[in-house]
């Protein structure tokens, strides 16, 4: 995995790690995330990535709380494709599991290691650009000179 320096962007929630690919979310502790922390969020991430392809890993080394239909919400968007979760706690990763059960426009899957977790995303990142790349539909040719044939 290459490494490389990210933006960080402090929200009001928490620390937001922007790398190429994906971007890591540390949330402090005792917060309680919803639609309004979700958007601002998207106002860091979506101008970030424009039209591409990334994933989100959240790094959860602290307790808090989330909503989960703000999450869902989150990741309705297109260009977000995979989210890995870092529990820090049994409970914690029971909470991660019902992320997941109710995101239904990404994989999410829950890690102990975050460097498990960013491989993950990126593989997930990297199989979409893959399938958008295949479905990509070819330029369209002008027409050919049929010389009187039909």
């Amino acid at each position: 995995m290459k490494t490389q320096q990210p933006v960080v962007e402090n929200l009001s929630f928490g620390k937001l790690s922007l790398f190429e690919e994906y971007a890591v979310i540390e949330c402090f502790c005792g917060v309680d995330v919803g639609y309004p922390e979700i958007e601002e969020l998207k106002r860091s991430l979506f101008p970030h990535y424009k039209n591409r392809i990334f994933g989100l890993v959240a790094n959860r080394v602290n307790q808090y709380s989330v909503k989960l239909l703000a999450i869902k919400d989150l990741f309705s968007a297109q260009n977000l494709v995979a989210g890995a979760i870092i529990p820090s706690s049994s409970v914690g990763k029971i909470a991660a599991l019902m992320e997941d059960e109710i995101v239904e426009d990404a994989p999410i899957q829950v890690f102990s290691i975050l460097n498990e977790a960013i491989t993950w995303v990126l593989d997930q990142v990297a199989i979409k650009n893959q399938k958008e790349r295949f479905n990509k539909p070819e330029p369209s040719k002008p027409e050919q000179e049929t010389w009187g044939f039909r």
